[in-house]
């Protein structure tokens, strides 16, 4: 199966609150999440950021809803697409590699600030 690669930002003030959203997140995707990583950001220096400075940066992966690459991608953004804004690029590569990226700046999903999923797609 075809699995999605996903870094979001999180606003939330420790890691069981970051854990809440992420459960909250996996609820709204209708699937299970793999965590991968999950560290405090200290990078950054928005304004939000200053007045509340703790925002954690995530990694995990979902698998997609079919093996066939387009059908996959079209359920992602239905069952997404009721809670983040997306824009969308995609890459074809001369070796039969396909790149889908997918950004978001906020969601509708309290505590996610971004979010970017991948898709790879090797034809054989």
């Amino acid at each position: 199966m075809l699995t999605i690669e996903w870094h979001v930002f999180l606003n939330v003030k420790n890691e069981t609150k970051a854990h809440r959203v992420l459960d909250r997140l996996a609820a709204s995707l209708e699937t299970a999440l793999t965590l991968e990583s999950l560290e405090k950001d200290l990078r950054c220096r928005c304004l939000s950021c200053q007045e509340n400075p703790t925002r954690y940066g995530v990694r995990f992966t979902t698998p997609a809803q079919s093996n066939a690459p387009a059908e996959a991608l079209f359920r992602f953004l239905l069952i997404t697409g009721r809670f983040f804004r997306w824009q969308v690029s995609v890459q074809a590569f001369q070796n039969g590699v396909t790149d889908v990226g997918i950004v978001a700046n906020g969601s509708s999903v309290s505590g996610v600030t971004w979010a970017k999923a991948c898709f790879r797609h090797i034809s054989s």
